[in-house]
């Protein structure tokens, strides 16, 4: 994308063609953040600018590229997207997607800490995130922590900031022990084999920064506390972290399992990849969301109040220290409505913009209740010919129960006869009430008369017939005894004289 740069200093904003810079939104040791109007579509991007210091450095250079090559690569709701990548005269910058909203850190430093079901919801966004980025091109992020989650505008989790993020085939071998080792993320989230300044690292390095991220939210503390770099790495190799159930007793007890076993210091004691994580996120998640609707429920006496304390639109520009803009200056995505308050939201939120409260799938319906299944297309390799995706197997309808006529005869039969009983008793109620007479009265003098007489007698008739018939049964046993017994006697053969 041409583009031309008048004034590219850190603290003045960039002149860039086609943009119009209306804000400075944060300052980075490596990089500075301006939000700006994209002139020739009307929408609100975001411009990372790569710091004056590095410029001249080839490999902080290629890191910055890297970071917006790999966002560029991932198609996925949850993952900040990146439009282009420039050059100017002395400097670098990339576009990328602007987020209206404001981070989990922003969050978690105005409640202090959050309730287990926002933690599980936020959890299972971001994994489902990293999923798909470990899953469609073998990256892993490396600096996941509360402020590098945010929520966007219309209630959407996003991952941000792949700066540190790598493709484990792009990994140089490890370092030997002679050489200095430069170690790269966040002290209080890296796994150990991150502090250790390892290279053969996979998905299980992020499972363990998103445990030490739920810790974090959950309990309030920093998961390895303050301190200079050197200090919480040397506790983040040899310190186990306490059960957060010890610290917050809100917490129940497989949110706690769930995160030690995400914290294990061994890589081979933690869950092994993303679909057993989150298989176990979504099942404590569907669990606390039980829960917390039994609480609320008025049946059950709770009080109702919004898992959401904090609305989206309390968080500003001024507010957050200059990292986020109003959510109400981001129209909402249109998909569906929140099931709280019934407002538009957007397709992919996991908090509603407007009252504040959690939406998931799971929210509305039990444990084993019908999901949305996504579908996904994993791209053919390079050097094979595009083949267009298959189309999604729909379960066949169940058929309709089978009946016999006989059951339909019945089922015919009952109804008119209902029907008959029905107007029998509406002539009756009419006759009786309106004309005053009532016409059960000949009935029962028939009854008395006629059916009652000859009830009484059918005993005596039916003993009779059945006497009248005993000769004729009698009869058919013996023709029946005959038949047996010329049946079991062998024919004789008879002989011929000559």
């Amino acid at each position: 994308m041409p583009a031309s740069v008048k004034n590219h200093s850190i603290e003045t904003p960039p002149q860039i063609a086609g943009y119009e810079v209306l804000n400075k939104l944060g300052q980075g040791g490596t990089s500075s953040v301006w939000k700006a109007r994209q002139v020739s579509l009307g929408r609100m991007v975001v411009i990372k600018v790569l710091s004056e210091h590095l410029v001249h450095d080839p490999d902080d250079i290629q890191l910055f590229k890297r970071e917006a090559m790999i966002a560029a690569g991932l198609k996925h709701p949850g993952i900040v997207q990146v439009h282009d990548f420039g050059r100017y005269q002395s400097g670098y910058y990339f576009i990328m997607e602007y987020i209206s909203g404001y981070s989990v850190g922003d969050w978690l430093r105005r409640k202090g800490k959050l309730d287990e079901v926002n933690a599980l919801i936020i959890a299972h966004c971001v994994g489902d995130a990293l999923q798909h980025s470990w899953e469609q091109a073998t990256v892993i992020h490396c600096d996941i922590k509360p402020d590098n989650i945010m929520v966007d505008g219309d209630g959407t989790i996003k991952v941000t900031d792949l700066g540190l993020a790598q493709m484990v085939s792009s990994m140089t071998p490890a370092t030997s022990a002679d050489q200095e080792i430069y170690l790269m993320g966040t002290p209080n989230y890296m796994s150990p084999e991150q502090a250790r300044g390892e290279k053969n690292l996979d998905c299980r390095t992020d499972i363990y920064a998103l445990g030490a991220t739920l810790h974090h939210i959950l309990s309030g503390r920093l998961p390895f506390g303050t301190g200079d770099p050197q200090t919480i790495i040397a506790r983040q190799l040899h310190e186990v972290l306490p059960n957060p159930c010890t610290l917050n007793p809100l917490i129940s007890a497989g949110c706690g399992q769930l995160i030690m076993k995400m914290l294990a210091k061994n890589v081979t004691e933690r869950y092994q990849n993303w679909p057993e994580t989150l298989a176990e996120i979504v099942r404590l998640e569907k669990e606390a969301l039980r829960a917390q609707a039994r609480a609320t429920s008025p049946s059950a006496g709770g009080v109702e109040r919004s898992s959401l304390t904090i609305p989206l639109q309390v968080f500003d520009e001024q507010a957050v220290s200059g990292t986020a803009a109003p959510a109400s200056s981001a129209p909402a995505a249109r998909g569906r409505a929140c099931p709280h308050c019934g407002r538009s939201i957007g397709t992919q939120a996991a908090f509603c913009q407007h009252c504040g409260k959690a939406i998931v799938a799971a929210a509305s319906q039990p444990a084993g209740a019908t999901q949305k299944r996504k579908i996904k297309l994993k791209a053919p390799p390079p050097s094979s010919e595009a083949v267009p995706p298959a189309s999604a197997v729909l379960p066949k309808p169940s058929p309709l129960p089978k009946h016999s006529f006989g059951q339909l005869l019945w089922s015919a039969l009952k109804t008119l006869l209902s029907l008959a009983l029905l107007v029998l008793l509406s002539i009756y109620a009419y006759q009786k009430l309106v004309k005053g007479r009532d016409i059960m009265v000949p009935a029962r003098v028939w009854f008395a008369k006629q059916a009652w007489p000859a009830w009484r007698q059918l005993p005596e008739q039916s003993a009779q017939w059945l006497k009248n018939k005993g000769g004729w049964l009698d009869n058919s046993r013996q023709w029946i005894a005959e038949r047996l017994e010329r049946r079991a006697t062998p024919p004789q053969e008879s002989s011929s004289e000559e």
